[in-house]
Order: C-alpha cells, then sequence, then structure tokens
C-alpha cells in the first residue's frame, strides 16, 4: 500500500517519500474528490435551465413590447378615424381592449359604413367587421359597452339587416347593464320600426325601459303631460334618455300615428328647448307632409339647430313641385307664395347659421323660373308676358347676387349658375344668359356638361338670336367642351339642339341643325329623332293676360330686397322670422292662458329666480312658449291632413278606384295650398279659434286630452 501510494506521489524516487505523509493520504479523500465532480456536473445543468428561462424572458419581453407597440398604434388609428388600420390591428389587440375601446371601435364603425354606403366595393368589407365583432362580443372575446351594442343596433338598421339585428338584440335584452341601457332600447325600437313590427309591441318596449331604468322620475318627465319644476330655467336632469324617446317618436311617426309623435317632440322640446338633437327634425321633416315639413324645419333654426343642406334641398324641391306653370292669374299668385316659402326656408338656414349650397339656390331658382311663361313673339299678350318674365328673370339674378356668395364649397356654385341660364332662357332674357355664364368665368369655374345643354337650349329659346348668333355659339361652346374632353355628341346633346331650334322662327336654324348633322356624321336614329321634333311646335298659353303681372313681380322683388337688407346688416335674427303672415290658431292672449293651465302647478308657489337665456339666444319661459305654439300648429296641420286623406280613400273606395299613393300625396299638396291661401289673405289679428273657449277646446283635442 506504501510502495503503491508512495510511486504515484513521487514516480521516480518513491522512497524518498515519508511514510507518515503517506499515512496521512486516505482513501476516502479520493472518493470525496469523485462525489465532487459529480456535483460540478449538476451545477451546470443548473446554468443550462437557468439560461434557458432567462431566454424565455427575453422572448417573452419583446413580445409584450411588441404588444404594447400594437396597442399604442391601435389607440392612434382609433383616435385619428382610420378605420383601415384599425380594422388590421383589431385581431392583434381585442384581448387587451377595454370596454371603451370598444365603444369607440364601433362607433368609427359606424361613422364609415355611413360615408361608404354608396361604395359596392368597400361596403362588403364592412359587414364582414360587423358580424366578427358581434361574434367577438356575443363570446366575451371583447369587453362590452351600451353605446357599443347602440352603434350594433344602428348599423343593422341603416343597412336594413333587420333579421340580424332582431337576433342581436333578442340576445341583448338578457344581458345586464354592461351591455344595455335605455339608448340602446330606443336604438333597437328605432331598428325594429324600421323592420315593420307593430306599433303595440313597440310602445310595451318603450314602457319596458322606462320600468327598467327609471332613473330621476325619468317616466314622468317623459310623458306629455309632464310639468317642469321652472319653466324659465334649464331644467338639471341628468340621464335623460332623449335616444329612447327619439325612437319611439321614430315607430310612431312611420306608423302613422301622428299625433302621439307631434307629443313626443313636444315633451323634447319642454325638456330641452334649445338642445334637442337634430335627429328629431330630421326624422319629422321627411316623413311628414311638406306643410308640416317647411314648419318643423323653421321651429329647428328658430333653436339654431343646423339642419343639413340636403334636407333643404329636398323640401325645396318638393315645394316647387307643387307649382304649375300657367299664365292663370290665381295660379301665378299661389305660385308665387310657394316661390317665397321656399325664400323663407333660405332665410331660415342662413339664420341659423347654417350651410348654403349650391343645389340649395339652384332648387330656388327653379321655384321662380317656373313662374315665367314662354310666349311667342307674335302673340297678342307677348309683350305683357314678356314684361312679367323679364321681371321675374331680374328677381332671380339679383337673388343669386345675394345669396351665392354665402355658398360653400365655392365648386356648389355652377349648378346655381347653371338654374339661372335655364330660367333666362324660359324668361327669353339674352342678357341674363350671357351674365350667368361671365359669373363661371370670373368665379374660376368651367362649364360642365350641363352649363353647355343649358346654354344652347336657353339661346334657342331667347326668341330670335340668329342675328347676333348667340344660338350658333352656344352650340359651338358645347362641341368643343366635348371635344376637350375627347368625347363625341350623343344623344342628350342632339336632342338639346333640336329642342332649342322649335323656338326659333329663322328657317335658316333647321338647316343649320341639318348641317351638323352631316357634319358630326350623325347615324340615321339620331337624324330621323332629331328631324321628327323640330318638326314639333313649343306649347304656348291659350289664355292670354287679363291682370298686370308686374303687381306678383313686385312681391318677389319686396321679399329679395328685404333680405338683402337684412344680410346687410347682420340681423339674422330677423331672417328666421317668415315674410308673409301666418294664421294662428288663437290669440296670443288665449294661447298664454291655455298654456299657463296646462304647464303649471297652481299649488306650487312661483320661482323667483327670473327667466335665463339660453344657447339659442332665447329666454327659456319665451322658448318653451313659442315651441308650444308651433306643436299646437303641427298638430293642426296634420289634423287637416289626416282628414283630406280620409276623404280621398271613402272617395276612391266609393268610386271603385285604387288606392294609390300618388292621390294620397296630392291631398298634401291641396292641405299644403289650403294653408298658404290662408296665410296671405288673413290679416296679422286673424285667428282661427275667437274665443278662449273655442280655442282651449281646439288645443286639447289636437293633444288628446279629451
Amino acid at each position: 500500500m506504501y510502495k503503491r501510494l508512495a510511486a504515484q506521489i513521487c514516480p521516480l524516487a518513491p522512497f524518498l517519500v515519508p511514510k507518515g505523509a503517506v499515512a496521512s493520504i486516505k482513501p476516502i479523500r479520493v472518493c470525496q474528490a469523485s462525489a465532487q465532480r459529480v456535483r460540478c456536473f449538476a451545477s451546470q445543468r443548473e446554468k443550462k435551465r437557468f439560461r434557458q428561462e432567462k431566454q424565455a424572458e427575453y422572448v417573452l419581453g419583446k413580445d409584450r413590447q411588441q404588444k404594447e407597440k400594437d396597442v399604442q398604434y391601435f389607440h392612434e388609428s382609433l383616435t385619428s378615424n382610420n378605420w383601415h388600420e384599425v380594422q388590421k390591428g383589431y385581431p392583434r389587440v381585442r384581448e387587451d381592449l377595454s370596454s371603451l375601446d370598444t365603444a369607440k371601435i364601433t362607433q368609427l364603425l359606424h361613422y364609415t359604413i355611413r360615408k361608404s354606403l354608396s361604395k359596392t366595393k368597400i361596403i362588403p368589407r364592412l359587414f364582414e367587421s360587423t358580424d366578427a365583432i358581434i361574434d367577438d362580443l356575443q363570446a366575451n372575446r371583447i369587453s362590452p359597452h351600451p353605446s357599443a351594442s347602440l352603434h350594433l343596433l344602428s348599423i343593422l338598421k341603416e343597412t336594413k339587416q333587420y333579421d340580424k339585428g332582431r337576433r342581436l338584440w333578442r340576445w341583448l335584452v338578457r344581458k345586464e347593464d354592461d351591455w344595455v341601457d335605455a339608448s340602446v332600447y330606443g336604438a333597437a325600437i328605432e331598428l325594429l320600426a324600421y323592420a315593420g313590427d307593430p306599433l303595440p309591441q313597440l310602445e310595451s318596449l318603450y314602457t319596458q325601459a322606462l320600468k327598467r331604468y327609471p332613473g330621476n322620475f325619468v317616466e314622468y318627465h317623459l310623458s306629455p303631460e309632464a310639468i317642469v319644476p321652472d319653466r324659465g330655467q334649464d331644467i338639471k336632469l341628468e340621464g335623460l334618455p332623449m335616444t329612447l324617446l327619439q325612437g319611439i317618436v321614430t315607430a310612431r311617426v312611420l306608423h302613422g300615428d301622428w299625433r302621439n309623435a307631434y307629443l313626443g317632440l313636444d315633451t323634447a322640446l319642454r325638456l330641452l328647448p334649445d338642445l334637442v338633437p337634430v335627429r328629431f327634425f330630421d326624422l319629422l321633416a321627411n316623413e311628414r307632409p311638406v306643410a308640416e315639413a317647411t314648419r318643423i324645419f323653421r321651429l329647428a333654426c328658430e333653436a339654431k339647430v343646423k339642419l343639413s343642406s340636403r334636407l333643404l334641398t329636398n323640401l325645396i324641391r318638393k315645394m316647387v313641385e307643387q307649382q304649375v306653370r300657367s299664365s292663370d292669374q290665381s295660379t301665378q299668385l299661389e305660385n308665387i307664395r310657394i316661390a317665397v316659402s321656399a325664400l323663407n326656408l333660405m332665410r331660415a338656414q342662413i339664420g341659423a347659421g347654417g350651410v348654403i349650397v349650391g343645389p340649395n339656390i339652384s332648387a330656388l331658382v327653379k321655384g321662380f323660373s317656373n313662374l315665367t311663361v314662354w310666349c311667342p313673339p307674335k302673340t297678342s299678350s307677348y309683350e305683357a308676358q314678356q314684361k312679367f318674365n323679364l321681371a321675374i328673370s331680374s328677381c332671380a339674378k339679383h337673388m343669386l347676387d345675394v345669396l351665392l356668395p354665402l355658398t360653400t364649397p365655392t365648386g356648389s356654385r355652377i349648378s346655381a349658375l347653371n338654374s339661372l341660364i335655364s330660367l333666362a332662357g324660359n324668361a327669353g332674357d339674352p342678357h341674363t344668359v350671357v351674365y350667368a355664364l361671365s359669373q363661371i368665368t370670373e368665379l374660376g369655374m368651367q362649364p360642365d356638361d350641363v352649363t353647355c345643354r343649358c346654354f344652347v337650349n336657353a339661346a334657342g329659346m331667347c326668341g330670335n338670336p340668329w342675328a347676333d348668333g348667340l344660338w350658333q355659339q352656344a352650340w359651338q361652346t358645347m362641341v368643343e367642351h366635348l371635344r376637350a374632353k375627347e368625347q363625341g355628341l350623343g344623344e342628350k346633346e342632339w336632342i338639346t339642339l333640336a329642342t332649342s331650334c322649335r323656338y326659333l322662327s329663322a328657317p335658316a336654324a333647321r338647316a343649320f341643325v341639318e348641317d351638323q348633322l352631316l357634319a358630326h356624321d350623325a347615324d340615321d336614329y339620331t337624324r330621323n329623332k332629331v328631324e321628327r321634333m323640330m318638326t314639333q311646335s313649343p306649347s304656348v298659353p291659350t289664355k292670354p293676360l287679363d291682370y298686370d303681372p308686374t303687381i306678383l313681380s313686385n312681391r318677389l322683388k319686396a321679399a329679395i330686397s328685404q333680405t338683402q337688407t337684412q344680410l346687410s346688416n347682420n340681423d339674422f335674427s330677423a331672417l328666421l322670422t317668415p315674410l308673409h303672415n301666418q294664421p294662428a290658431l288663437a290669440s296670443l292672449e288665449h294661447l298664454r292662458i291655455i298654456y299657463d293651465e296646462l304647464t303649471t302647478d297652481p299649488t306650487q308657489p312661483p320661482t323667483a329666480l327670473g327667466p335665463t337665456i339660453n344657447t339659442s339666444g332665447l329666454a327659456y319661459d319665451e322658448h318653451r312658449f313659442s315651441n308650444w305654439c308651433a306643436v299646437n300648429e303641427l298638430l293642426a296641420m296634420a289634423e287637416r291632413h289626416q282628414k283630406k286623406t280620409d276623404e280621398y280613400i271613402d272617395r276612391a273606395l266609393a268610386n271603385g278606384e285604387a288606392v294609390g299613393r300618388d292621390g294620397v300625396e296630392d291631398t298634401r299638396c291641396l292641405q299644403y295650398l289650403e294653408g298658404k291661401e290662408r296665410a296671405e289673405v288673413v290679416q296679422d289679428t286673424a285667428v282661427e279659434y275667437e274665443t278662449l273657449r273655442e280655442a282651449r277646446e281646439a288645443v286639447l283635442r289636437l293633444r288628446g286630452r279629451v
């Protein structure tokens, strides 16, 4: 044992190793060294696991940082209304979104769909996004929010996906308040109303919402007979569910329940006289007859509610459609009343601070154009009729000088000038034709296709402009315009040339058309159609004028001059006042007494506070009274319209005739004309109900309280 150990310690001279040193070396030491090496191997494995964990933490940290960047970029896209990026990033971040994010996403989606309804390529992708969000909401993959539910229901309503809307509502109505509130009920009622659900079911749903969300005595305050604590002050009621009220008003008006629809509007005007959502006015103005729609429009403008220029254009066009072109005095008187009423709408829009666009003025010019009656130079009434036509043309030109600078954007002005060219042609006024064309150039605009066609037709209607070459100039302008666009003459252009040729008495006019047909190599179909049209004579008035038409034109001049003066003086509040008298239901004194009886509590002491001014610049008490009177007028107009509609239906059924929509529309026109006729002949003090008792009975009847 000694020799072996000594040889290991000193192989060359083992005999020199002391025995005591060898004895101190024990075998266990060797075993311990071996065990130590094993422990070293175990330690290396721990280090490897540690490195793996660190690497995993590093990768996880990078993922977390990337997720934070994705969420931050998603929120930036959401804030900037960039739906393309929101749609792209939504699948990656939906698990990290809050309920408020869900509301904002659906709001942006709703806004994007509204803008894209006419874009057939984009809409299907937006529908897919809507379905995906609904699926995620129902699968609890995203946080709920009542506003998100409201927007989704509104999207399905506006895109007419009523079955999907019904399914979504059946699922939502069973959820908690994280998903649903009173406004969601309102959106559901509106969707179901457009889907055709019966009104009693919708009224029941409305009552259910009031019971589920009682709030601060909401059911009482939304009732038509509620009384506000102080008519001269703003009402501090938090959580008023105006969207719920809007939903049931929509259901009522769509189902023809005009009385309760107007009482719903009356409730909104009582609670928030200066802050009624614009949707109330848009809905009623689009769904009710034109007479009621114009009163609703002015009612909104009086509260300084800015209605859309599209609604203004539609209303003016509906009014102008009631005009009948004729030289008859009574017909022309009615036409002028309608034209002035249309001008009242334009004045109200300006007075409320709303936007005026070219199509608004174009529709109004059409109402002036319908007053003119083209008359051949050889007829007996030519001089008198032409004098009136030129006066109307001058009024329209003056009106454009007043209103055109107010239009935005400036590019939309060309539609108004095109209409002025057409009017000047009907009036036989070549000077105004040239003026309108010069205005297009001065405003930095280029004539469009409509401009060229209007120019050709107007040049032909201006009598016999062959001597000064206006007609040939108009035709050449249209040819060059189309050549610049690398387009040829189409059927519209040839029809315009043939139509304008009929108004010319010069024999050379027809030869000019035939030369142009050859020069531009027109096909046989076009040639035959043009020649056939040239042989037709234009319509002429059959009844000679038996009155002085300048009396009528002077009324238009006075209305336009008054508008110009008020605009020059920045007297916008005066623009809200109609240019003609309105028939009153009763005297203001009697109406005030009835108003006090219905809207005050005699057991409560009067408030010590003085009346305050609302955001419309009106005192709350006077504004509420004015709105109350306006609703009475609307109820009376609706009652007259309903009576005429019922009479038409009864007459049609008695005669075995079909009840068509056109006939019912005619009754709207009759009711409208009747109201305007009374408005012109009554004096300022004339009223429909003269005694207090009659007025009280009428108001209570109209409001359904008797």
